[in-house]
């Protein structure tokens, strides 16, 4: 509804110094000094809500078309229980208008039938409610930004490669395909994936959450169901900055040699850094699979991660570090430059198991000075009097393992290289005190 609104105001001007001389004689009068202005404000606009529904009457739409035509940015378009979202030919439902889209919040979800497609320059469109049923699910055109999805079903999420991408938030949904979210590397203002449910078979890329050039992105509890197969993997995140990854739930129910918690990589096809803060995240592979890989493929100064509390027991191997023939980047795994406080579980490796090639953490194609901290983790005895060594589940290049129980594509047959450093076996207290003036919580 349009409302008009007309203001009579009484203006009060403050003289300027006028000068001397001629300036003086152009002075105004002080008339002019005060006067009465009718100003009109801006058309003003208050959300209303449109209905699809079969219900004749006022605010009442026999099609989302219908509702969607007459829809003014920031109103409410609510489905009703029976009715549907559809496209009327074989295009997607397109959206440019800053709306809320959702089914009735008495009921359940509101079925989407066709693909729904968020059109580039739109902003803060919310969806909330609804039952996306259809092939490709959501598509956010590039330079669509700030798209909320909220407990909802979906398919597939899609945020194309472009500029303009971000703040979007997916939270509280069922995603029975992927998540694919293109972000603007230009750009720190990433996406938020929270409290999600990811049931498929992670069929973009074979990760059922794939993030590229997403800075400042948040992944925090949610909770993945992977199949498992080739190369699968829950999450994948490319040259992102200042990401949180936090309190995700992995397990994958067939797993294999190569399938992947959480994969982590800075590329050289995509342009930005590499860094996050990887905390409190389960992952599970069956005791088969890797639970966090890290990928530093490009030389120089561009990746740095932070990992902490985290539980890497029951994965072939822990942490896989690849480096870039030098170097793999700042790696924190406890008592490090990033202060991570250690805490990462991996007390279910065992010096039996390194033997057949399970590793807590294996560290591969790096310099041989270059070092990973890994401080104040929990190992298999560190909770008893006797001191266990965790260089007996790790493997570097001084080890002397080669064998690794995950695919040879993953490095598995590789030397390590470079130096875990971490507790021995004489006892947790480092030559020279404690790193980085840390002091374990044991």
């Amino acid at each position: 509804m349009k409302i008009q609104e007309l203001l009579f105001s009484l203006r009060k001007f403050v003289a300027p110094n006028w000068g001397r001389g001629a300036a003086r004689n152009n002075a105004p009068r002080e008339a002019d000094f005060h006067r009465l202005h009718l100003e009109e404000f801006e058309q003003r606009l208050v959300p209303s809500t449109a209905y699809v529904s079969p219900i004749a009457g006022a605010g009442h739409y026999a099609s989302f078309q219908q509702a969607y035509a007459v829809a003014k940015p920031g109103d409410v378009i609510q489905i009703e229980p029976g009715e549907v979202i559809k496209s009327l030919n074989m295009n997607p439902v397109t959206i440019n208008k800053r709306l809320m889209i959702q089914g009735d919040p008495a009921y359940g979800a509101a079925l989407v039938a066709s693909d729904v497609e968020v059109l580039t320059g739109t902003t803060g469109v919310v969806f909330s409610n609804l039952n996306f049923k259809s092939t490709n699910g959501l598509i956010l055109d590039a330079g669509s930004k700030q798209t909320s999805v909220l407990n909802s079903t979906l398919t597939e999420v899609t945020e194309n490669i472009g500029a303009g991408n971000y703040g979007n938030i997916i939270s509280g949904n069922v995603i029975t395909g992927f998540a694919l979210l293109n972000g603007d590397p230009s750009i720190q203002t990433g996406d938020q994936v929270t409290g999600n449910t990811f049931t498929g078979p992670g069929v973009a890329h074979d990760a059922s959450l794939y993030m590229i050039n997403n800075n400042s992105a948040t992944v925090s509890n949610n909770t993945f169901t992977v199949n498992g197969g080739i190369f699968d993997r829950a999450i994948h995140i490319v040259n992102s900055a200042n990401v949180s990854l936090d309190g995700n739930n992995i397990h994958f129910s067939s797993p294999d040699s190569t399938s992947i918690g959480m994969l982590v990589e800075q590329s050289a096809y995509f342009p930005g850094t590499s860094s996050a803060h990887i905390w409190q995240n389960s992952v599970s592979t069956g005791g088969l699979g890797t639970g966090l890989y890290l990928d530093k493929e490009v030389a120089g100064n561009n990746m740095s991660m932070d990992v902490e509390f985290d539980n890497f027991n029951n994965n072939a191997v822990g942490v896989f570090i690849q480096g870039d023939g030098a170097s793999a980047g700042v790696i924190d795994l406890g008592g490090g430059s990033l202060g991570s406080h250690g805490g990462n579980n991996f007390a279910m490796f065992t010096p039996t198991a390194a033997v057949s090639g399970h590793f807590a953490i294996s560290l591969h194609d790096t310099s041989s000075s270059y070092t990973v901290p890994a401080w104040f983790n929990i190992w298999q005895h560190s909770i008893t009097t006797a001191w266990f060594d965790a260089h007996t589940v790790t493997k570097d290049g001084a080890d002397g393992f080669v064998n690794d129980a995950i695919d040879t594509s993953l490095g598995g047959t590789e030397a390590g290289t470079g130096q875990i450093i971490m507790e021995t076996a004489s006892g947790p207290i480092p030559t020279g005190g404690w790193p980085h003036g840390h002091v374990p919580i044991l």
